[in-house]
């Protein structure tokens, strides 16, 4: 049994489809068997995709967030800011958020009843701004459980036999 390696040559298989990352390595393939010139890239770059961002925090509508701005070290441990720097904030949405900054407090309130993806990015000196993207709700009524493995503890003990 042999198998014909030329691609098959349907009209429903566009150009497209072959010019995909992953076609093109099938595509030299056949170019080089049937002694044709080997493609170098895609005819067409492939079409942008649009890329949505998910808030990481929701802010009630009806007040007004008060949230501490700390440094944290590379093992994860909460510091205050170390000296010689300055506090700048950045907002996209400023319509529909207020946004300041109050000593080493990011004080947050809503402009605007409801709002989605606004990202507030706050800076200090030479270390990595921390970034918080948002969205303004109504009704932050729980609905859900969740585990916050993020603050979990841990406790010495001793290790289980096998």
């Amino acid at each position: 049994m042999s198998v014909d390696p030329t691609p098959p040559d349907h009209e429903h298989i566009t150009d497209e489809f072959w010019n995909r990352p992953y076609r093109l390595a099938l595509k030299v393939h056949w170019a080089h068997n049937r002694g044709q010139d080997i493609p170098s890239e895609p005819a067409t770059p492939p079409p942008a995709r649009k890329v949505y961002q998910m808030a990481d925090y929701m802010l009630p509508n009806d007040v007004i967030r008060i949230i501490p701005i700390v440094a944290e070290t590379y093992g994860g441990a909460i510091v205050p800011l170390p000296d010689g720097g300055t506090l700048s904030i950045t907002n996209s949405d400023t319509a529909s958020l207020n946004a300041v900054i109050s000593g080493t407090d990011l004080v947050l309130n809503a402009l605007k009843a409801l709002a989605t993806g606004i990202t507030v990015t706050v800076s200090y000196g030479m270390l990595n701004p921390a970034v918080l993207v948002l969205d303004i709700v109504a009704d932050t009524t729980p609905v859900a459980l969740v585990l916050q493995t993020s603050l979990a503890t841990d406790q010495p003990q001793a290790v289980p036999a096998s």
